[in-house]
């Protein structure tokens, strides 16, 4: 019973990649939690009409989603252009701040170190408290070299419940981040990153833990170095 079970729950999740072609499936969130729109509408004090996959907001502002498959391209969170999928991506001082966590446990969120079977995760943060009223945030110079991003269940250790951004990492090769653009009426930039928690058809509503991706200008970037809050670790700069 058990070896039917897990075979059935690889062919659903290998058909949830797929079945919007490069677009994962988002399901309908429970226990009457938020859906993206509702996300949207929250963090940006707007109301959002949806777009196929997009949101434009009453205010001006635009959310593009970004493909899940599809193409390579790495996503620079400097600019605002979109490659071929949410897989890899790269940037100068880069600000990560939690905004949202609707998951039974804490949620850690940061990059892999390294490469193929021996990549480990390096936490940038774990979330503290639930819903919108959440912290968790930490700065890093991504160094202009392309980084895979992962979040872990903050209840487990090691590197169990561990999702990355290449869906071929992670259990059954499923998808466990949607990626938006978000774009403000003045040109301003930054990213939201939805993850999902749980390889469960049914339960893959993508509003697990929601990250705010924004780059910092070269000014923020060399106060925040005067200040002498870098620390070398992993060939890389971490700013707390």
């Amino acid at each position: 019973m058990r070896s039917v079970a897990l075979g059935l729950l690889i062919v659903l999740g290998g058909s949830l990649a797929t079945a919007q072609g490069d677009y994962t499936t988002i399901q309908a969130p429970l226990f009457g939690e938020p859906t993206h729109q509702d996300i949207l509408s929250h963090l940006y004090g707007t109301s959002f009409s949806a777009s196929g996959l997009n949101f434009i907001g009453a205010n001006g502002i635009t959310v593009t989603r970004l493909h899940d498959f599809g193409g390579g391209g790495v996503v620079d969170f400097r600019d605002g252009s979109l490659p071929g999928a949410d897989s890899l991506f790269t940037g100068g001082n880069t600000r990560a701040s939690a905004t949202a966590v609707f998951s039974s446990s804490r949620q850690q969120f940061g990059l892999m170190s390294g490469d193929g079977p021996g990549a480990t995760f390096q936490k940038g943060f774990e979330t503290q408290g639930l819903g919108y009223n959440v912290s968790g945030s930490f700065t890093i110079d991504l160094a202009d070299q392309s980084w895979v991003l992962a979040r872990r269940g903050g209840l487990f250790s090691g590197q169990r419940n561990l999702h990355t951004s290449v869906a071929s990492d992670n259990p059954f090769d499923q998808d466990h981040l949607v990626t938006y653009r978000v774009e403000g009426p003045g040109g301003q930039l930054s990213w939201l990153l939805f993850w999902e928690d749980s390889s469960i058809p049914g339960l893959r509503d993508f509003n697990d833990l929601v990250v705010e991706i924004q780059a910092i200008p070269a000014p923020a970037a060399l106060l925040l170095g005067g200040l002498g809050l870098a620390m070398i670790g992993f060939g890389r700069r971490w700013l707390a």
